[in-house]
């Protein structure tokens, strides 16, 4: 892993096979002839490409080098991601702890960005190059500034995603007006890439329904989610109108809150609401505080990979998330949720339950098996290195003899999914306990 901008060695993973670099490269050489950056107008201007024939995938993606900037391209999940971006030296980028988005992005770096070993393995290989002056690297950035290397899947969507824009940007009038005038334009062609014959891609200015972000004021934004029809639960709610309400909340809390959610800990905001809708069938505007225990001693210590030491600033994330919910639409029971999150020994509480490794879900297990191994469970290749690992202390296990004992008796591997009936049953014990929790207090 490389701190941004140093490419002291291979940018590339070493996974990467040689005719997927060529190609990359191939492709990037167009994108830099045809410079959209000479046309785009600045990086608030956003494409969604999305190959057809292979899923629903969609990525939002701007130009760069506007400005005197490094051109290229950066590829993003979603609008908030984007919107980080584009606010990554302002306030909001400061109240959330200078937080990054996680994104990808091609630059076209001066040469002498580029150490002696990227040169010497291009040169070696062949592969074609944008200029003499100017080289293509592609890389995941992270949300701590430091990067890291892509494999072939990442690297060949760029390259699919270069060589699209290279066709639909030819001739930049219509999306010029597009974003002048904020309609919408479509292409679609179809290109050969090093992992597919005919890809069929699509390239627009209008925004998927999977990104869609609400757009009225906070207020409105909370009576929206009492609005959906939560009369069976989670299964009579409009689950894309739903997805769009959180991911706009999520987006707000984290850039609205410097005093309320610490730095770097968002991840608390999408529990509650995940657990609020599907464990539970309320929006989270009708939190109670039985509710709430539930999530703070019961499913936090199951599923969040948290130290115990770190049991202050998971409820300082709860506690941040429900103050910022509380001031634009308060509480049913504004008081007993904060007397809870504010308990004296709310914070000793939970640390212990952090500490009982019994209470933990089998990911969770395997998530601090893992880094308790030393290794970086946070990314992709930290995870599958920490398996590999784990495969191997297996295979070495069953040749001692140890084959009583099953990966869910470990506590590793992946938990099995439960079908409807079990979860519905699983839901009906949670309401007669929290029942019972509540009649007895």
């Amino acid at each position: 892993m490389n701190s941004h901008p140093v490419t002291a060695s291979l940018w590339w993973h070493d996974t990467v096979s040689d005719d997927v670099l060529a190609a990359f490269h191939d492709a990037s050489a167009d994108l830099y002839n045809a410079g959209p950056w000479h046309h785009v107008p600045d990086e608030r201007c956003r494409l969604f490409a999305s190959a057809t024939n292979l899923g629903p995938r969609t990525d939002l993606v701007i130009v760069t080098g506007q400005d005197g900037a490094v051109p290229g391209l950066r590829l993003f999940a979603d609008i908030p991601a984007h919107l980080m971006w584009l606010d990554r030296d302002g306030e909001s980028a400061a109240r959330v702890g200078a937080l990054l988005p996680l994104h990808a992005a091609l630059e076209f770096v001066p040469e002498a960005r580029v150490s002696d070993d990227v040169r010497a393995a291009v040169n070696e290989k062949g592969w074609r190059n944008s200029g003499e002056k100017v080289w293509p690297i592609a890389r995941m950035f992270l949300p701590d500034g430091t990067t890291d290397a892509l494999h072939d899947g990442g690297l060949a969507t760029i390259e699919a995603i270069v060589r699209a824009l290279t066709v639909t940007l030819a001739d930049p009038n219509p999306w010029q007006r597009a974003w002048r005038d904020g309609t919408e334009i479509e292409a679609r062609v179809t290109i050969t890439t090093s992992i597919e014959d005919k890809l069929d891609m699509e390239v627009t200015t209008r925004t998927p329904a999977s990104m869609m972000m609400f757009e009225g004021s906070d207020e409105e934004l909370l009576a929206a989610f009492e609005q959906l029809d939560w009369s069976g639960g989670l299964d009579g709610v409009d689950q894309d109108r739903l997805a769009e309400l959180e991911r706009t909340l999520i987006y707000r809390i984290l850039t609205d809150a410097p005093a309320l959610i610490p730095p770097r800990q968002h991840a608390g905001i999408g529990l509650m609401l995940d657990y609020c809708a599907g464990e539970f069938g309320i929006p989270i505007t009708r939190l109670s505080a039985t509710e709430l225990e539930e999530i703070m001693f019961e499913i936090v210590p199951h599923v969040v990979a948290a130290q115990p030491t770190e049991a202050g600033l998971v409820l300082d994330t709860l506690g941040g998330t429900l103050r910022w919910l509380s001031d634009r639409r308060p509480f049913a029971h504004d008081d007993a949720l904060f007397s809870l999150l504010n308990c004296a020994d709310s914070e000793e509480r939970l640390a212990e339950l952090l500490a009982n490794a019994e209470l933990f879900s089998p990911h969770k297990r395997q998530f601090m098996a893992g880094l308790e191994a030393g290794f970086d469970m946070n990314t992709d290749e930290g995870h599958e290195a920490y398996m590999e690992q784990w495969r191997k202390d297996k295979i070495a296990s069953w040749s001692a003899g140890d084959i009583g004992l099953s990966n869910q008796a470990h506590g590793i591997g992946p938990a099995k999914n439960l079908s409807p009936a079990q979860r519905k049953k699983r839901k009906s014990k949670r309401k007669l306990t929290r029942k019972a929790r509540k009649k007895n207090r």
